[in-house]
This record gives C-alpha cells, sequence and structure tokens, in this order.
C-alpha cells in the first residue's frame, strides 16, 4: 500500500467507506521521506510510549490477557490483507512490551454459526474475517499475555497458569 503515491492513498482513504478505519488510517500514513522527519516520528512515537506505560503503571496492571487476531489463524501468503487484524499485537511491539501467545481453545461449529449470524461484514475487513474463518473448525484461538518492559517472567507465569488453568 505504501507504494502508491501519497495523495492517491489520502483520496482513496476518503472515498472508501468500505475499509476498516485501520486500513483507511494506513492509506493516509505518509513514510517520513528525510532524516529529521523520522526523528520527529521517533519522538513521537517515545512520547505515545511514556504516556502509554504511565497509565498501565497508574492502574497497577501486571499483565494483560487478550485476543492475538480477531480471526484465526490466516492463510499462508495473504499476510497483506490482515492489516486490521495486526493492530491487536503492533501497539505491544510499538511501545515494547514482552508477550507470549497460548492456545486458549478451538474453534467450534457454534462459533462459525454464530459469526455468522451475528458479526458485521460491511467493510474489507470484516469480510475478510469472514473469509478467513470459513474454514477454521477446529484450528486453535489463541490469546497473548502483554506484561512491563523487563517483565517477561510475569507474562511467561501468565502463560503458564492459563495452560495448566485451561488444561484442567
Amino acid at each position: 500500500m505504501l507504494r502508491i503515491p501519497h495523495s492517491i492513498r489520502t483520496l482513496l482513504s476518503r472515498m472508501s467507506s468500505a475499509l476498516h478505519p485501520v486500513e483507511r488510517v494506513t492509506l493516509r500514513t505518509d513514510v517520513p521521506k528525510t532524516v529529521y522527519k523520522w526523528w520527529l516520528m521517533n519522538e513521537e512515537m517515545e512520547e505515545y510510549k511514556r504516556r502509554f506505560l504511565a497509565l498501565w503503571k497508574s492502574k497497577n496492571i501486571d499483565a494483560v490477557i487478550c485476543p492475538v487476531l480477531p480471526y484465526t489463524a490466516f492463510p499462508r501468503g495473504e499476510e497483506s490483507s490482515c492489516m486490521a487484524g495486526i493492530t491487536y499485537t503492533s501497539i505491544y511491539n510499538i511501545v515494547g512490551l514482552p508477550t507470549g501467545t497460548v492456545p486458549a481453545s478451538k474453534v467450534e461449529k457454534r462459533d462459525l454459526d454464530k459469526l455468522h449470524s451475528e458479526y458485521p461484514h460491511g467493510n474489507q475487513a470484516e469480510k475478510y474475517m469472514h473469509k478467513v474463518c470459513d474454514n477454521s473448525l477446529g484450528l486453535p484461538v489463541g490469546v497473548q499475555c502483554v506484561a512491563l518492559p523487563f517483565q517477561e517472567e510475569v507474562a511467561l507465569r501468565v502463560m503458564r497458569e492459563l495452560e495448566e488453568g485451561l488444561a484442567a
């Protein structure tokens, strides 16, 4: 997507209501073209990281258990189509938090029935989710465990507790 000229991407993002909001923002994103602009972007990211971690710590949270993706594993070769899904994990990469993934369950027929009856399919990301999940019966559903920087042992402990609890 980033190979398309920025002016065209911006126009596409404004015209297409079929896109997921994350895809629209991605289309409007401009790649910094100078070292100075890269430094400015890095400063913004560092400030965001400081605010994110301060908020996390103010809530006295040791770890977070959350989805890995909004769908099961996507088909090989379709990595570029999962843009909206990576928002579940990319935030933790941006702020430098340790994470790990644990299989929590498997997709059951009732999950697929509920997907088709209740989950929206208005934009491209939602339609893609339906497509990916159509053949997902029996695939594992993972959760990720996230901890603060340099607290890898906390993430690992939560993962172990989940594995043991889910096996019981």
